[in-house]
């Protein structure tokens, strides 16, 4: 069950923010989910329910500041062109808690998909176009973004991997459509937290990757979030699940404060610096 809603939810990601149309994996995407959440599902045993109630976003909060007008036409597009195929929209991160750092904070969401549209191909089809339309929003923000929007079947929720987007993440979001409460039934995520932690650390430790040389400056922002995410991913592969800026009270070193610096001045400064 569990290998089957990994594979499903990271292939949902792949073909909404592909470039290209892949009608296969189309295919293998709705019928993996009409089969594995039918009408009569019933989780297996899941460790904890959560409930959180989020706030609203309010689009004046960044009339001062140079998001305003992604974050406005954000909205707009989210109310006008998805509200038939979602049913919640999370804005998260530091633009979501008003910390960022302009120049290098990108704009962070959170989708959960209506169970009917993921097991339509036609449905799920016209959401891959809708949100190819609004890519260009996020790049407004930030070019060198490394993700689109990150998407997840709202079937999950009775059966959530808190690893695909963890709890605390949800409790610090702004919310952009849907119902202000929403309910996670947890299952155990303890293989999924190792997963992620030894795939980033197999990533900055690709020294072939990253040399200076060869580096651009996608990839050296790529390496710096990754880093900062760090103390995050490990926490939870202890069993501890704490938002991202949380972590850093509780484990730090000389690279996270060489990274925390690199970002606070992304922005002033060249790749070569």
């Amino acid at each position: 069950m569990q290998e089957k809603q990994n594979e499903l939810h990271y292939s949902l990601n792949s073909y909404l923010n592909s470039s290209q149309d892949n009608p296969e994996l189309l295919q293998r995407i709705t019928r993996g989910y009409k089969s594995l959440f039918t009408k009569n599902f019933k989780p297996p045993e899941t460790t904890s329910r959560f409930t959180i109630e989020t706030l609203a976003l309010k689009t004046k909060d960044y009339l001062t500041t140079p998001y305003y007008g992604a974050v406005r036409n954000l909205g707009k597009f989210v109310k006008k062109e998805l509200k038939p195929f979602i049913s919640y929209f999370f804005i998260h991160g530091s633009l979501a808690t008003m910390d960022y750092t302009e120049g290098f904070s990108d704009l962070d969401t959170y989708i959960f998909i209506k169970k009917d549209v993921c097991n339509d191909p036609a449905k799920l089809k016209k959401l891959k176009e809708t949100l190819t339309n609004g890519q260009e929003i996020l790049k407004k923000i930030d070019y060198n973004s490394h993700h689109g929007f990150l998407c997840c079947n709202e079937a999950n929720l009775d059966y959530y991997c808190n690893a695909y987007m963890p709890i605390p993440v949800f409790r610090n979001a702004k919310l952009l459509l849907g119902k202000k409460q929403i309910t996670f039934n947890l299952r155990d995520s303890r293989k999924e937290h190792l997963n992620y932690f030894e795939r980033f650390s197999k990533i900055i430790s690709d020294k072939k990757r990253f040399t200076s040389s060869r580096v651009n400056i996608y990839e050296f922002k790529y390496m710096v979030s990754i880093i900062l995410l760090m103390p995050t991913l490990y926490l939870q592969v202890k069993g501890l699940n704490l938002y991202k800026k949380k972590s850093f009270k509780l484990y730090t070193n000389p690279l996270l404060i060489r990274a925390s610096l690199v970002r606070n001045n992304f922005k002033k400064k060249g790749l070569k610096e």
